[in-house]
């Protein structure tokens, strides 16, 4: 009997078992009746509850006189009043931060929790494994215009971020969060290095990690204390937990250039073994200078080449693809004249094909959304060439596909008697000079040293007349 029928009993008879009936009715119902009017006092206007066959209603009124209504997960009981003003003062904040409708920030906090009938004090304190998780997945959904191996490693990144910050002693904060994951992941298990210090490995780490811990603490309302450290504290902190990569690291993880003896003598190796198409498709890449994965996009009409653009990041990749280089061939000591010219033609005809690897891996790029498996082919048909893998890569185990575009530099700036401008040259090689000077127009040996000093010399001496 609801206390409406009551009441009217006791108008109607008088009844003093009515007004017992009442006195109970109202001791029962108490417990929502507070809870309504602390609802009012704590969150204003338009915020009521109501029974719904045992399970609490929330409907949220506009200002226009409009409704919503979504049920959240707690029984219709008095042990559910402080977890129904917890609710509702969440999923207002949810609304109004970031614009949700109430069912969707209902079951956006509700999914936040562990056990959504024993919600933490306000959203901002959400910090249990399904918040972190939700807040991932959301996180991974605003980089879902990346290629698919940016979106691998940086996924695998945050997994690992978030083991992180479920394991004891839990980071209180995002300090401690990147320092204990830079313990549990740049080192294994004994204290040994896992991940070079200094090295694009922890700088992209840490990257992620600070970026996913600034937007959640910004868009899913995680404390502020996550939020990594800014400005000079920031800095700082990012210098010491990426280190300093040693001189002798630094010197081991550069790609060496390809000489011209080596390509020749490789291109001959090649010629015999009847590997015409893989002679083709480096004979191309040395003489153009190519990223192997620009072999997919290299095109040659009337003689004349021209190569795509494959290096693209987030921020250009959605944005119109620039028209494709020109790209000429630098001649190889030792080969013979013309023969860039005549690899051009066979391209261009079709008469000498790309390896069928190489071809399967190019069909693939659009449905991939990468030419990283091109270039990696490339690499993988030279790995199994006996004379590339025995003879050229044992002097030196850094040498890669790359060190073909690495040699176009060698020969325009140390071998060649007509030196290059570094300009020109990374011009022609589609980069900027200080990519340039960084990463390919440096590299010396105590060969090229001396040969260049004897070149200087003799000049010295021809100026002065001397013989």
């Amino acid at each position: 009997m609801t206390v409406a029928t009551i009441l009217r009993t006791i108008v109607r008879t008088g009844s003093c078992d009515a007004s017992r009936q009442l006195v109970m009715a109202s001791t029962r119902e108490q417990w929502f009746v507070t809870c309504r009017k602390l609802l009012k006092a704590e969150q204003g206007f338009g915020w009521s509850i109501r029974d719904h066959r045992g399970t609490v209603q929330l409907t949220r009124r506009f200002e226009d006189g409009s409704r919503s209504s979504a049920y959240l997960p707690l029984p219709w009981t008095k042990a559910s009043s402080t977890p129904i003003l917890n609710w509702v003062k969440a999923v207002r904040e949810l609304m109004e931060v970031q614009q949700l409708s109430l069912s969707k920030a209902v079951k956006l906090y509700g999914d936040s929790l562990d056990d959504p009938k024993k919600p933490s004090a306000s959203v901002a304190g959400v910090t249990g494994q399904k918040a972190w998780e939700s807040a991932l997945a959301s996180f991974m959904a605003t980089k879902a215009g990346n290629r698919p191996n940016t979106l691998k490693w940086t996924s695998a990144r945050l997994n690992k971020l978030l083991q992180t910050l479920e394991s004891a002693p839990k980071p209180r904060n995002g300090e401690a969060a990147l320092q204990a994951y830079a313990e549990q992941h740049f080192y294994d298990t004994d204290g040994n290095v896992s991940v070079s210090a200094g090295g694009q490995g922890r700088i992209r780490a840490l990257k992620d990690c600070s970026a996913f811990l600034k937007w959640s603490v910004e868009r899913q309302m995680v404390p502020p204390r996550f939020a990594p450290p800014s400005g000079s504290q920031g800095t700082e902190l990012m210098r010491q937990l990426t280190g300093t990569a040693s001189a002798q690291v630094e010197a081991d993880k550069t790609t060496p250039p390809l000489k011209s003896k080596q390509i020749s003598d490789l291109l001959d190796e090649l010629e015999s073994a009847g590997r015409h198409d893989l002679k083709l498709c480096v004979g191309l890449i040395a003489y153009l200078g190519l990223r192997p994965g620009e072999i997919a996009v290299l095109q040659v009409q009337d003689g004349q080449a021209t190569v795509g653009h494959i290096k693209r990041n987030h921020r250009t990749m959605h944005k119109p693809i620039k028209a494709p280089d020109p790209v000429m061939p630098l001649a190889i000591a030792g080969r013979p004249v013309g023969e860039a010219e005549q690899m051009l033609t066979a391209f261009e005809s079709g008469l000498v094909k790309l390896p069928k690897a190489v071809r399967n891996q190019i069909s693939t790029i659009e449905k991939k959304n990468s030419f990283q498996g091109v270039g990696g082919e490339v690499g993988q048909q030279l790995n199994r060439f006996p004379y590339w893998r025995d003879v050229i890569k044992a002097g030196n185990a850094n040498i890669t596909a790359n060190s073909f575009r690495h040699g176009w530099a060698y020969r325009a700036h140390i071998e060649s008697d007509n030196h290059m401008h570094e300009r020109v040259a990374a011009k022609w090689l589609r980069h900027s000079l200080l990519t340039h000077l960084r990463h390919y127009g440096h590299w010396l040996d105590r060969e090229s040293m001396d040969a260049a000093l004897k070149k200087t010399n003799a000049g010295v001496a021809v100026a002065k007349g001397q013989t």
